[in-house]
């Protein structure tokens, strides 16, 4: 569609994701990755699981890098198969949620990190299928901090914040939570782009120590 759009010559901009060509007001996806994943490693956990979005879209394939350098420093190196790249979906969450979570439990992760609230909250309705409790058997987190997310009964904790604060340690609360504000723009590396660098406030969610 951008490129079509430019072929035509309309004036148009892109939100949330980029193609690298037409303007675009995105978020630090590669730090939203970085930080919900060095998170769960901060809890104790080693089991670590990624349900990103598409590999075309820029969203998806920054999380996915985020979460990647996470694991590489903490010389963490899950099986591919805990790699999934799939849809924003939450029908697509719940088929990534199956297809980890259908396991014995010294062979499933024991934390995921989701790349979007609608994949999220396809792995919440997985993890319900197979008896699983979100918040006890397994470490969530989402990310966008949509309304919906802060509404469920075992709140999903958010990413995408570059700079937690005060965060809790695992003897004093077992979760955190990351809400966005927006805090100030500056240059983004594609043309003609801007990039929104949040901040994050920390409080109970959906994780728990490994």
């Amino acid at each position: 569609m951008p490129r079509l759009l430019r072929k035509r010559g309309v004036a148009h901009a892109l939100v949330l994701r980029t193609d690298g060509v037409s303007p675009s007001a995105v978020g630090d996806d590669e730090v939203g990755g970085y930080l919900a994943v060095r998170h769960l490693i901060d809890l104790g956990h080693r089991d670590i699981a990624v349900a990103t979005g598409p590999s075309f879209t820029s969203s998806g394939v920054g999380r996915l890098a985020g979460a990647r350098r996470a694991l590489d420093e903490a010389g963490i190196n899950p099986p591919q198969e805990w790699l999934i790249a799939a849809g924003y979906g939450i029908e697509n969450g719940f088929t990534a949620g199956e297809s980890l979570l259908d396991q014995e439990a010294v062979k499933r992760p024991t934390a995921v990190f989701a790349a979007n609230d609608n994949i999220a909250l396809g792995i919440i309705a997985a993890a319900h299928h197979f008896g699983i409790t979100v918040g006890r058997d397994l470490a969530l987190v989402g990310y966008n901090d949509t309304p919906l997310s802060a509404r469920l009964s075992t709140p999903c904790p958010q990413s995408g914040c570059p700079s937690p604060r005060s965060p809790a340690p695992p003897s004093i609360s077992s979760s955190t939570r990351a809400r966005n504000h927006t805090s100030g723009i500056h240059a983004h590396p594609y043309p003609q782009g801007i990039q929104r660098r949040p901040k994050a406030r920390m409080s109970r969610t959906s994780t728990k120590p490994g």
